[in-house]
């Protein structure tokens, strides 16, 4: 039990290292993959990991947390798009600050990206053309050009440095709801780099994640979610570059208004993870 246990932190130590959110899903519009609904005006999330004492109290030492789970304060327009995210690390200094602006539209159309010392690192504009359903997205980089479905989503997408020279190319599809449910990154020769798969059940609520690395064939990775009865998943799995899968079983505490606001995580029946949730609605 002890291995296994040791294999299973390994995973979420290992899985917290991975990938950005908006490498599995649109980095504007994160409520559902918060799994939360309704007229959320902010939330702040907070992980931990819990430590048993021998006397059987717990201790919670925050974490940087994974995949949808990070450690963040998320605040939203009224039609649910990001207006600003702040990321802390495991002490929660703030280690990023972004900030969104829309336009009529509610497309993106500016993000201001700072860091810790709230120095603004990086500044991204991005226009539209309806007529040629193109977006086109600039910082002091690079520039990525995307067309663009008849419901607004980016489906092909190229990136080009600043002389000109296309550096990497992105497919991407979505489910009837917007969310995306593939993206494929290629290098200019057309060399896959890097898969991100989605699967959901007719609730919307995801029923795997998994990530394809073809770059250094180090950083693959899958999580399965199992449901019953409720909206939320009871069970989940997970594994990365060919270990056997860890699974650990989920409970829930809920608000008034029937969003979570507390996760917990057990192995074996112990708690070994904690997910807090604390929401703000619109008036």
């Amino acid at each position: 039990r002890s291995s296994d246990l040791c294999m299973m932190k390994f995973l979420y130590l290992f899985l917290i290292t991975l990938y950005s959110f908006s490498s599995f899903a649109q980095d504007d519009n994160m409520l559902p993959y918060l799994r939360l609904k309704g007229k959320i005006e902010s939330v702040r999330i907070i992980p931990y990991v819990i430590r048993e004492k021998d006397d059987k109290t717990i201790e919670k030492n925050i974490s940087i947390g994974f995949l949808y789970d990070k450690n963040a304060f998320i605040r939203f327009n009224k039609a649910g798009k990001v207006i600003e995210k702040i990321d802390y690390n495991d002490k929660n200094e703030v280690t990023r600050h972004r900030k969104l602006s829309y336009d009529n539209k509610n497309r993106c159309i500016n993000e201001k990206i700072y860091n810790g010392k709230g120095e603004m690192t990086q500044e991204i504009s991005t226009t539209y053309d309806d007529k040629k359903k193109e977006s086109r997205e600039t910082d002091h980089r690079r520039t990525t050009v995307c067309q663009l479905d008849d419901r607004g989503n980016p489906v092909n997408c190229m990136t080009y440095n600043n002389e000109g020279k296309l550096i990497e190319k992105c497919w991407t599809t979505y489910d009837k709801d917007n969310k995306v449910l593939e993206k494929v990154y290629r290098t200019s020769n057309n060399e896959k780099k890097y898969v991100f798969h989605n699967e959901y059940n007719t609730d919307g609520y995801h029923t795997k994640i998994t990530t394809d690395d073809y770059v250094d064939f180090v950083d693959n990775m899958k999580v399965i979610y199992f449901y019953k009865d409720g909206k939320l998943p009871y069970q989940q799995s997970m594994s990365a570059n060919g270990t056997l899968p860890a699974y650990s079983e989920l409970s829930y505490q809920y608000d008034k208004k029937g969003n979570w606001i507390q996760k917990e995580v057990r192995y074996n029946g112990k708690l070994e993870f904690l997910v807090e949730a604390q929401i703000n609605y619109f008036n």
